[in-house]
């Protein structure tokens, strides 16, 4: 397999801001597989990698409520 399921990604390291260099989609261009490049406790701590189209920015946990100032 090329990398791995996203969504267990997401539930192995919740809480935290990933970098996903997506390795597969799906129908609908969705991220399906991928390998996590970085991870970090702030949305600002991935700057460093959004440069590549192919990175996949998500939050693992719960939706922040509060307002993400980019």
């Amino acid at each position: 397999m090329d990398g791995e399921n996203i969504k267990k990604l997401k539930k192995k390291f919740r809480g935290f801001w990933l970098g996903i260099k997506v390795t597969k989609r799906g129908k609908y261009k969705e991220p399906i597989l991928g390998k996590i490049i970085a991870k970090a406790k702030t949305h600002h701590g991935l700057h460093c990698v959004l440069k590549d189209p192919d990175v996949y920015e998500t939050f693992a946990g719960k939706t922040p409520t509060q307002a993400v100032l980019f």
